[in-house]
């Protein structure tokens, strides 16, 4: 039998919520692609241009993400399309002269 004094217990107001869904993993350097190497033109990488040819480049002298204090971490996944697209990164580079700009001509 319920005590007098004795206060029911309360409602249960709604059912326990789940735990949160995890986070996703941060994405892993493995996924970018950032040195300043820059295997076969290393004077052009860390001069203020951005040499590797991808998104936003002014120059291709540099390998696609080695060029990364001027044009950043790039994702990985565009090398594949910045190969198929650019074969010879060659091609797309122009002479470099000595000039104010650290030796780069203008982009045109």
């Amino acid at each position: 039998p319920p005590k007098l004094n004795e206060a029911p217990p309360p409602p249960s107001s709604s059912p326990p919520q789940p735990p949160p869904s995890p986070k996703p993993p941060p994405k892993s350097s493995s996924t970018m692609l950032c040195n300043n190497a820059c295997p076969r033109n290393p004077q052009w990488a860390s001069d203020g241009l951005c040499d590797d040819g991808g998104p936003g480049h002014s120059y291709r002298d540099c390998d696609y993400g080695t060029d990364c204090a001027d044009c950043g971490p790039r994702p990985a996944m565009m090398a594949l399309v910045m190969t198929e697209t650019n074969p010879s990164d060659v091609n797309g580079s122009r002479p470099h002269q000595p000039g104010a700009d650290g030796g780069h001509n203008a982009a045109a």
